[in-house]
């Protein structure tokens, strides 16, 4: 909390040994205290904050072995894969006021998320699923990184500096279409989520099937329902046939 982050790279950090071993002590410490007696509210929301955000560095490190090619991490998930059987629908949601952000008496809070206030969204609808590599393929391959039509100004301007002609980690090759996952390239899979993708390349897609992206408010509210529902699919904790977790839909497993 204390360094600058101007000089963090030169601070004295412990050695990797060091700093698992600070790891163990402070999970074990935190165990023992919880299973001893039973948090207060505050507490509680100590212990969800430290959780998240190790969450959140844990998926940070995740990014950059993506990035540099790193041999992709074991977890203890099964990746699960999409059925190609099943077909994408929109989805009428009604319009109406809706309580944007979190509620006081919610267990964890982020700053930012803080606190919910009324907005009001008309009727719209929106896809159940994201949208696949099939149909970013179809995008991109009707010249749609090509076609200024489909670019607000400034996205046009990062793809021609950057040279993009299709999202990050894909190979066209004579096999077909690739994807560069950790360090391997494998088919691109048509039925997964497209990734990898910016506000700039999404946007334009949008244009091109005559679409748009939602906005925060009617994200949360198709996410969440207008009873605010912790999870899109009720209050249950998440589990692999419920969301992506652990990195699944790039084949991290359990090997």
């Amino acid at each position: 909390f204390h360094v600058s982050y101007k000089l963090r790279r030169t601070h004295d950090f412990p050695t990797r040994e060091e700093t698992l071993e600070y790891i163990e002590t402070v999970l074990d410490r935190s165990i023992d205290w919880l299973e001893g007696r039973k948090p207060n509210e505050m507490e509680k929301g100590v212990y969800w904050l430290a959780a998240q955000h190790e969450h959140m560095h844990t998926e940070t490190l995740t990014m950059v072995r993506q990035t540099l090619g790193y041999s992709r991490p074991k977890f203890e998930e099964r990746a699960v894969s999409p059925d190609p059987t099943f077909v994408r629908r929109d989805v009428e949601i009604p319009g109406g006021k809706y309580s944007l952000g979190a509620l006081k008496n919610d267990a964890f809070v982020l700053d930012n998320e803080r606190w919910a206030h009324e907005v009001e969204i008309q009727p719209f609808r929106i896809a159940n699923t994201p949208v696949t590599n099939a149909e970013y393929l179809a995008f991109v391959e009707d010249g749609g990184y090509q076609t200024r039509r489909f670019w607000r100004k400034h996205g046009f301007e990062w793809r021609r500096r950057e040279g993009a002609t299709h999202p990050l980690f894909w190979r066209k090759s004579d096999d077909g279409w690739m994807q560069k996952n950790f360090g391997d390239e494998i088919p691109l899979e048509p039925n997964h989520p497209v990734v990898h993708v910016n506000w700039y390349e999404a946007r334009a897609y949008c244009r091109w099937a005559g679409r748009r992206l939602p906005t925060e408010a009617e994200w949360e509210l198709a996410a969440s329902g207008p009873e605010k529902r912790t999870f899109p699919w009720g209050e249950d904790m998440a589990k692999p046939e419920h969301a992506n977790l652990d990195w699944n839909h790039l084949g991290v497993v359990d090997v």
